[in-house]
């Protein structure tokens, strides 16, 4: 509290806080005194009286002031930090706590303010978040004292998560792997003629084995995975695997087939009860040296060790999905099989490989069994 008394020899004043008096120094006609006594939260009255020598009194009327300690307390109810979603309108509910009440508070998002009302201490609005991550907070003051809930991280994703299946070799049981580009909401559920237990392996990924006791009987599989990630995104990706039992005749051919890949076997001498095996897998295991893009297809081809030695040739055919030529970009014309060398860590093209682009297959003729894939250009 300052001021002045245009009396030059009065020395001290009377000054009055709610009715509590208190007498404080005047120097050459000014006074100052900070008051750290006697307020009260609301309206403060104060006024200031004089004495001159004579016993003149002189007062300043009185004069009010609003003492406010209280901070605004601002908080954010719903949703969490951290929250993740996929639907870009969200509703945002929280509190904002004065005396006396506040009407509106500021809602900033991602750098952008708008006024909210607030109604019994309590706010909720929708806003619109943008692909990724935003930052959320909400301020409100009372024209003293100001509060801040302080940020809080919402992510839009849009984007169902990248689900990769591979599978082992399927002599007598088949171990299924399941990798996420992403985090996921829950274990991924995993079927194959009823359910399959996943176990966490590392972060992302889990494994399961099918059947989960017993020997892996004879016919044609499909595996079917269905993944939800922390925004709510599904996802499913199926893989297929074959295990035959075949007897072939010396210098004959015979075919085994899947929804996708059809082989012919041709043998040096007679073999029987062989069993073979087709599955098909998503994952990549090297470059291709001649810079040809992947199609997302694999497939790997196993056998027994009768079946190897007598093995003269094998006619592989493999269909491809012209959608998925399109995303990728790769020129449908370009196509070709190749087989993996283990030895040398290499993808190598079949020989005769060709392409149907009616039927959407490509085919070639091999002297071994291994993994193949179709490769081709953009």
């Amino acid at each position: 509290v300052s001021g002045t008394v245009d009396d030059p020899f009065v020395t001290s004043a009377v000054l009055t806080v709610n009715g509590n008096r208190e007498t404080i120094p005047v120097q050459a006609g000014t006074f100052s005194r900070t008051v750290t006594t006697g307020l009260v939260a609301g309206v403060n009255t104060i006024s200031l009286s004089a004495v001159d020598n004579i016993g003149n009194v002189g007062n300043s009327g009185s004069v009010s002031v609003n003492y406010d300690a209280v901070v605004p307390a601002v908080s954010i109810t719903s949703p969490q930090h951290g929250y993740k979603t996929n639907n870009a309108s969200v509703n945002i509910t929280g509190r904002v706590v004065d005396v006396p009440p506040l009407t509106t508070a500021n809602l900033t998002l991602n750098g952008n303010i708008s006024v909210i009302p607030v109604v019994s201490d309590n706010f909720s609005t929708s806003v619109n978040l943008t692909e990724g991550q935003n930052t959320l907070s909400v301020a409100a003051t009372d024209g003293v004292n100001s509060g801040n809930s302080g940020n809080i991280t919402l992510t839009l994703d849009s984007t169902a998560p990248g689900l990769t299946i591979n599978l082992g070799d399927p002599t007598d049981q088949i171990l299924i792997t399941v990798n996420s580009d992403e985090p996921l909401a829950a274990t991924p559920t995993v079927t194959v003629n009823g359910s399959v237990d996943m176990t966490l392996i590392q972060t992302d990924t889990w494994t399961g084995t099918y059947p989960a006791t017993g020997t892996l009987a004879a016919g044609s599989y499909t595996v079917v995975v269905t993944g939800t990630d922390e925004a709510g995104n599904s996802a499913t990706k199926q893989a297929t695997f074959t295990k035959e039992t075949v007897t072939v005749a010396a210098n004959t051919t015979t075919q085994v087939s899947t929804n996708t890949t059809t082989i012919q076997l041709s043998t040096t001498a007679n073999v029987s009860n062989a069993w073979i095996t087709i599955t098909e897998h998503s994952d990549n295991p090297a470059e291709n040296n001649e810079s040809e893009k992947e199609a997302g297809v694999f497939v790997e081809i196993l056998t027994n060790e009768d079946m190897r030695n007598q093995l003269d040739y094998v006619i592989i055919e493999v269909e491809y999905d012209p959608a998925v030529l399109a995303a990728l970009g790769i020129e449908e014309s370009t196509l070709k099989l190749y087989w993996w060398n283990t030895n040398t860590g290499q993808w190598e093209l079949v020989a005769g490989s060709t392409v149907d682009t009616v039927n959407n297959k490509v085919s070639g003729k091999g002297y071994h069994l291994s993994e193949f894939g179709i490769f081709g250009k953009a």
